[in-house]
């Protein structure tokens, strides 16, 4: 009898286990509703965010600006300058009169790639399958102590990326990828916090964990007109 309670408990163990492990698209079916859901998200067509980000005690006006598919733009304004850096569906440009740039210079491959990614508004996740991704379901790591799914996201130029979501929440807290930079591979790592709704009812992370800091954004506006201009280097 003892020998049939110890097969029987592995098999029982076994069953369990089964019944709890989530699939990579379970995962992402989750991360979808806890952002609204897919009805909500697939009605996002442009973003305006405003905040700060403090840099050794100096306080730097951010706004980033969304259009769907279309473009991204990144304003900031420190000690007088304005910076920006944008990008829209063929190219994209960088001009930091702040680090001593005279004029706007052209974004190479990996910068370019990264940045025009995040116009897509409902997120890498997102129809994953159509957009010609595939997801891969890794072993869960801890952020901020935290357990969280990792997923695999590799793009059909190749590109990976690992999405972090916290497996209490849903929401997505860390995105990392090696970014290729003027022949070089480095690494990018950004975390993301403080999840709350606009006035629209949409989920956004008011805070981003940046290599230069905190970004705290203190609004955000959702499907207001955007001219595609903004995305123009002129």
């Amino acid at each position: 009898m003892k020998i049939v309670k110890w097969i029987l408990i592995p098999v029982f163990l076994l069953a369990a286990w089964s019944l709890t492990a989530q699939t990579a698209d379970e995962i992402i079916a989750k991360n979808i509703e806890a952002m609204g859901g897919r009805e909500k998200l697939s009605s996002l067509n442009s973003v305006k965010m405003t905040g700060n980000l403090n840099v050794q005690g100096a306080d730097v006006a951010v706004t980033l600006t969304k259009l769907n598919h279309v473009g991204i733009k990144v304003d900031i304004e420190v000690m007088g300058t304005y910076n920006y850096q944008m990008a829209n569906a063929k190219e994209g440009w960088i001009y930091m009169p702040i680090q001593g740039m005279e004029q706007p210079r052209k974004m190479d491959e990996g910068e370019y790639e990264n940045s025009f990614r995040q116009a897509d508004l409902q997120g890498a996740l997102f129809d994953y399958a159509a957009k010609g991704s595939t997801v891969k379901l890794e072993d869960k790591e801890n952020v901020n102590r935290k357990p969280a799914y990792v997923l695999t996201v590799t793009e059909k130029t190749g590109q990976q990326m690992k999405y972090y979501i916290d497996e209490n929440t849903n929401r997505v807290v860390k995105i990392t990828s090696i970014l290729k930079i003027n022949g070089a591979e480095t690494p990018i790592e950004s975390g993301f916090d403080n999840y709350k709704q606009n006035k629209d009812g949409y989920w956004f992370a008011y805070t981003h964990i940046t290599s230069q800091g905190n970004i705290e954004y203190d609004n955000v506006e959702t499907n207001i007109p955007v001219d595609e201009s903004l995305f123009t280097n002129k």
